[in-house]
């Protein structure tokens, strides 16, 4: 993922009109809660409605690397990148899961592109966060490096007891500048006490005990305290992602409930040895929606017209109880008289003649047609070196009967005694003077 702005990337969830974000921003600029902070347009007081995200961007009013301003609605609009956009239904989902689980980990990988995603230093230090409010601007989850650290941080939001915000920080360290990294956060939500001390339960605040912690590459880094995504009325966990650091990411994993060291653990094992082989695309999806191919275009010839009714021809074999061996004809004959008797009783059926006196109406071996003999109504004709029989294709295709010698329907036209089918067209193109055929056999 190259940076959209010069500054990073910010991705929308699928349904998300850009447009109305946007918007949005402007309304929420148009408050009147801005100020002036090292240029970012926010007061120095720390407002409460961006505080995380300005903690996130800053440490002691300076951070390293690019960030986007988000606060300012003409940089939000140009960073935002349609190729990149997510399943919104799918992080909707998880969010409402979280209202009732024990808590829930997030997992991704994460590898440089080349030297432009490297610090100066030559290290790998991945900006991403994942905003659940765009304007305000608003993390649950953010990974970034601060000025004064040596490592990369993942910094948890949430709010203590009065609802002041605060933050946590786990350091990653080590993050490899050639092969896929994996991050994982795992965050059990806040346990308290009961009444009567005589157990525990789901809380929505208070200082109910936590476990969390971060793996970095199939290790655990610290414990950490963790959030409560309960608390506070948010439809989603995040609506946009913003990645300041040219980079290769996966799917970002979303599991609604705690999961232990142990079963982090084993999903980095599952899927270490597939990663190792991944080089990532040689360009992104934004540089190849706008790379164009060039195409030589060929013109057709002419428009032509039929110059009569495609005919429809086949040839066809006779059916006869003359079998080339004398035991085959003894058995069709057997096996006429057993048909009969079973399904032509004068007491239930009501049999034609046909029926009764014909073997070959119902089975039958097959011979070379006879040059007199009559098909549906047709003579036999030559056609290309072939005897068979013809007629118009609108005449079998278009009908269910065709009134020849009696009502006749046009299913039977091709039977299990035809042998060969096809379709001549004759075609002429004015433009030129030529006249086509073609057939289809």
């Amino acid at each position: 993922m190259m940076p959209k702005h010069a500054n990073g990337t910010l991705c929308l969830g699928h349904h998300i009109d850009a447009d109305d974000v946007v918007k949005e921003c402007k309304l929420w600029m148009a408050g009147g809660r801005t100020g002036s902070l090292g240029g970012r347009g926010v007061s120095e007081e720390h407002d409460e409605a961006i505080f995380h995200w300005l903690d996130a961007v800053f440490q002691d009013g300076v951070a390293e690397g690019a960030h986007l301003n988000l606060t300012e609605c003409e940089v939000l609009k140009e960073a935002i990148d349609d190729s990149c956009a997510f399943n919104m239904n799918a992080v909707n989902e998880f969010s409402q899961k979280l209202k009732t689980s024990d808590g829930f980990s997030v997992a991704f990988w994460v590898k440089a592109v080349d030297s432009s995603s490297l610090s100066d230093s030559g290290k790998f230090f991945p900006h991403i966060s994942l905003l659940h409010s765009i304007s305000p601007p608003e993390p649950y989850f953010a990974m970034s490096k601060m000025a004064d650290w040596t490592y990369n941080t993942i910094d948890l939001r949430s709010y203590d007891s009065d609802g002041e915000p605060v933050k946590k920080q786990s350091f990653l360290q080590d993050l490899s500048p050639s092969d896929w990294n994996f991050v994982s956060y795992s965050n059990k939500f806040h346990v308290a006490e009961t009444e009567n001390g005589g157990g525990q339960g789901q809380g929505s605040g208070g200082a109910g005990s936590t476990e969390s912690f971060v793996i970095q590459n199939s290790r655990v880094i610290s414990e950490i305290d963790g959030l409560d995504f309960r608390e506070g009325d948010h439809a989603a966990f995040f609506k946009g992602i913003e990645v300041n650091t040219p980079l290769l990411i996966s799917p970002i994993m979303l599991i609604p409930r705690f999961r232990s060291a142990k079963e982090l653990q084993e999903e980095y094992n599952l899927h270490a040895h597939h990663m190792a082989v991944r080089r990532g695309p040689p360009s992104s999806d934004r540089v190849r929606k706008e790379s164009r191919v060039p195409v030589e275009k060929t013109e057709f010839v002419g428009r032509s017209t039929l110059m009569a009714a495609p005919i429809l021809f086949q040839t066809m074999a006779q059916k006869t109880t003359q079998c080339p061996f004398n035991y085959s004809s003894e058995f069709l004959y057997k096996m006429h008289s057993r048909a009969v008797q079973d399904k032509c009783d004068a007491s239930v059926y009501n049999c034609d003649g046909q029926i009764l006196d014909s073997v070959e109406s119902i089975m039958s071996c097959l011979d070379t047609a006879g040059s007199n003999t009559t098909f549906f109504g047709l003579d036999p004709t030559v056609l290309n070196g072939e005897t068979g029989y013809a007629d118009f294709l609108s005449s079998i295709a278009d009908n269910a009967f065709v009134y020849r010698n009696g009502i006749t329907p046009t299913s039977t036209f091709i039977n299990s005694a035809t042998q060969m089918a096809q379709v001549s067209f004759v075609f002429f193109t004015p433009v030129s003077g030529l006249v086509t055929g073609a057939i289809f056999i």
